[in-house]
């Protein structure tokens, strides 16, 4: 029986080529062709409620999953997430709220690229393990496509954080 994807040679290329109608084959389309950067923008799906999500609305959520995803818990990114459930328990000192911001902004930085965090502090911290924290900063919405033009407003984001108590 013979194989439906080619084998390597040095004369063709390693990627998979699809088979026509016709039985010749032919090559698969490394993109859609009417798909170009300026097309794609910031949508995604709200995680409770399904709706969808986009601009601005969506880099929220995305920094609510960073903050509030403990590191080592996502099985096939183990590095994705933040510190502040280490940090949630401990007694408020200005030494851990001080832990907090940086582990905070660390993470948004290293994991959302279209916010950029311009002020950070603490809202509310409860006996039992909550936090809540105010961000204020700069909106790219096209950060992720590496254009780093900024927003004519500043954007604000309100993270409730509930830890382990």
């Amino acid at each position: 029986m013979r194989s439906r994807w080619p084998t390597a040679s040095p004369s063709r290329s390693c990627r998979p080529m699809a088979t026509s109608s016709l039985g010749r084959r032919r090559r698969r389309p490394t993109s859609h062709p009417s798909r170009r950067p300026s097309d794609l923008s910031s949508t995604g799906i709200d995680r409770v409620t399904g709706k969808l999500l986009r601009d601005f609305d969506h880099v929220r959520q995305s920094i609510g999953v960073i903050l509030t995803t403990p590191i080592g818990s996502r099985v096939m990114r183990r590095d994705f997430g933040s510190e502040l459930f280490d940090l949630i328990d401990r007694p408020m000192t200005d030494r851990v709220i001080l832990a907090i911001y940086a582990a905070a902004v660390i993470a948004i930085a290293r994991w959302e690229p279209r916010y950029a965090v311009t002020g950070c502090r603490v809202l509310a911290a409860d006996a039992g393990g909550g936090l809540s924290l105010e961000f204020t900063g700069t909106y790219f919405p096209r950060g992720h496509l590496g254009d780093f033009t900024p927003d004519a407003a500043n954007a604000r984001v309100i993270i409730p954080i509930r830890g382990t108590a």
